[in-house]
């Protein structure tokens, strides 16, 4: 048996899915059992799958960055550096999104780590940020060097 718990409701799940009793008669007009389990899927399945084939992919650049010797110093650089700001952000994605709905609508969480998500949780956030703005200023700096290496060739040799 699944036990769902969310912030409003206290609604516990059979097996069969489309069998939702509420405890709480009160706000189960307002209760949607679908829309509980549509988010479950989305912020579970969709979006970790999504962010673990993210990582896998940003890993796999930076270690074929690192290899590559053909690519000018700066750019591989920058590169490199907005695959890790990436991985970071897709990693604090995965935690926040994922393992937030987890602990907020269902018992799946170990113990141990059902006592320190609140803890960890204030800490996910800033840190999901910081990396989204890291991306975005990678992002700058990289249009901005591929600018001097493009449209102005004889310039960038001062830049390297």
């Amino acid at each position: 048996m699944m036990t769902l718990l969310p912030e409003d409701v206290d609604v516990q799940m059979t097996t069969d899915p489309t069998l939702v009793t509420s405890s709480s008669s009160s706000s189960s007009s307002s209760w949607r059992p679908d829309a509980v389990q549509l988010k479950l899927v989305v912020n579970v399945y969709v979006v970790s799958t999504l962010c673990l084939c993210g990582i896998v992919g940003n890993v796999l650049s930076v270690v074929v960055l690192g290899r590559d010797r053909s690519i000018r110093r700066t750019t591989a650089l920058l590169l490199r550096a907005l695959g890790v700001a990436d991985t970071v952000y897709l990693v604090t994605c995965l935690l926040f999104q994922t393992v937030k709905t987890i602990y907020q609508l269902t018992d799946w969480l170990p113990t141990s780590l059902r006592r320190v998500w609140p803890y960890a949780e204030p800490f996910v956030w800033p840190l999901a940020s910081v990396a989204q703005t890291c991306n975005v200023w990678l992002v700058v700096l990289l249009t901005a060097d591929r600018y001097v290496a493009i449209c102005r060739p004889l310039h960038a040799a001062q830049y390297r």
